[in-house]
């Protein structure tokens, strides 16, 4: 079950490649990578290991965080500090540095969060699950 708490300049995280992700996120959004009878990924290989992690959806790209969806409902897509969450029940959650001095995670949220905005403009109706899982 995912955790959303915000972060704050005291959150650490980092991802120690428990792969657990892939297997809450198909109990939590019931996305179509993961059947019915199972909530783990379709795509895992026989290592327990992303199938195609050059082409996951943006939904996987952005686990463990967050936008704050009151505002995203909005139209205001931010993964800046004060709108951003995360899955607290990660394991890589209170591990590794800060996430405030994470300047590389911080780049990978932004290019995200300008992906979301794109998808939102080409397709303003969309279900929000749909924006995440393209």
């Amino acid at each position: 079950m995912i955790k959303e708490t915000k972060v704050t300049p005291d959150t650490r995280w980092e991802c120690i490649s428990c792969g657990k992700c892939c297997h809450k996120l198909g109990n939590a959004f019931n996305f179509r990578l993961f059947n019915g009878n199972s909530d783990t990924c379709v795509k895992l290989n026989e290592k327990n290991r992303c199938g195609i992690y050059t082409e996951r959806p943006l939904g996987c790209k952005m686990y463990p965080f967050y936008p704050d969806w009151e505002k995203f409902k909005l139209g205001k897509v931010d993964f800046k500090l004060g709108s951003l969450k995360i899955d607290s029940g990660c394991s890589g959650f209170g591990k590794g540095q800060k996430i405030v001095r994470n300047e590389r995670l911080f780049k990978k949220l932004n290019k995200v969060s300008l992906e979301l905005k794109r998808r939102i403009v080409a397709n303003p109706r969309g279900k929000i699950k749909e924006l995440f899982m393209e």
